[in-house]
């Protein structure tokens, strides 16, 4: 519609400085020693508006180029993030469905692709538990740490259960000694509390 209107214009604007040619007895000399060129008033302010047509698109095509590498990074990096949110859903369906090594992959996946999606890393952390794959949980729960310093409590309360879990109640303790700094009264903290010092004070029954 915009090109269409721009035909119409010069159209219009081409028929007027024709009929104006006609009785506009007007006439403008350009001189370049040794050259000398006359020129009708309307032709030139034709071949001036032509050029500034001509000029504004010119500066309008640089501008563009140089434009263009951003645009490309910009839309590369909105790829990447619709990736990573799409990964991130499919991780955290597969961790409910309990398909652990999915769920581990897809957040990889999500967390290579966007390093500010930090529940990718907790998912990870979760899958890899699960599967009993220590060494990789703590390695997700140490990435966590550093994508997401104001993340602190989740990552305290996971890493808790998680050492609760494999039976390693010290370690636990600490963990929620750390997250009680940061909320006392949170009951869930109180409750896994008590269940580490059941098990430090019978140890025997830790796995029971």
């Amino acid at each position: 519609m915009r090109a269409l209107i721009w035909i119409v214009v010069l159209f219009a604007m081409a028929v007027g400085f024709t009929l104006a040619g006609k009785y506009d007895p007007g006439y403008a000399v350009l001189v370049y020693p040794p050259y000398r060129v006359e020129l009708s008033l309307t032709l030139m302010v034709a071949v001036f508006l032509v050029l500034l047509v001509f000029g504004h698109l010119f500066f309008r095509l640089v501008s563009v180029s140089l434009n263009l590498p951003e645009q490309v990074r910009t839309s590369h990096a909105r790829q990447r993030e619709q990736k990573s949110r799409e990964a991130l859903s499919q991780a955290l369906t597969a961790l409910l469905e309990m398909r652990y090594q999915h769920a581990e992959k897809r957040a990889a996946e999500a967390l290579a692709l966007d390093p500010a999606q930090w529940q990718a890393a907790l998912i990870a952390a979760q899958a890899a538990h699960a599967a009993k794959a220590y060494t990789r949980r703590d390695a997700y729960l140490a990435q966590l740490e550093q994508l997401a310093p104001g993340q602190a409590m989740v990552r305290l309360v996971t890493e808790a259960g998680c050492l609760l879990d494999e039976g390693r109640a010290e370690a636990a303790e600490k963990c929620l000694k750390q997250a009680a700094l940061l909320d006392p009264k949170h009951v869930a903290l109180q409750k896994m509390q008590l269940r580490a010092q059941q098990m430090l004070q019978n140890p025997d029954g830790a796995s029971s």
